[in-house]
């Protein structure tokens, strides 16, 4: 309990901002550039190795603690749920509390797809940092997809 106390003494000693969550953590929430969406542009055409999908991603820090920076590709993936493999990731630079990062990922077009693909959207997935919810780190979004040539 002391802990705690002492956590959250430090959090208004330091006056942290007033729209993020009540616990004294960070904690990053995916959202979409613009912010009603959709998120991403896919490609007219689908030429095989070249962008079919542009992800266009805001990462927040709601929480009340600045967050690490994760210096891995893995820290944002994004990935067909139906087929990983496809999938593309991105570091994290440190998020202040109440800030966020604007990312942009391409993923490039493979032989064979098209049609309806859902993509998950996910972020600090291997634990690098304790965060105030988990419950805000992923999401998932439904993209349909001019057929790539079969290669």
């Amino acid at each position: 309990m002391t802990g705690q106390l002492a956590a959250i003494a430090l959090a208004l000693l330091l006056d942290y901002p007033s729209q993020t969550t009540s616990g004294v953590l960070p904690d990053l929430s995916i959202g979409f550039n613009p912010p009603e969406g959709p998120g991403y542009v896919v490609a007219p055409d689908c030429v095989i190795g070249k962008p079919l999908i542009t992800f266009l991603l805001v990462v927040t820090n709601v929480g009340s603690l600045n967050s690490q920076p994760i210096p891995v590709a893995s820290a944002l993936t994004i990935a067909d749920v139906d087929d990983p493999w496809w999938s593309i990731g991105s570091p994290l630079g440190a998020i202040a509390a109440g800030h966020n990062q604007a990312l942009t990922l391409r993923l490039p077009g493979e032989p064979g797809m098209h049609g309806t693909h859902d993509f998950r959207i996910s972020i600090n997935t291997t634990g690098w940092f304790e965060e105030y919810s988990l419950s805000n780190n992923t999401t998932t979004v439904s993209i349909e997809l001019p057929p790539c040539p079969k290669g």
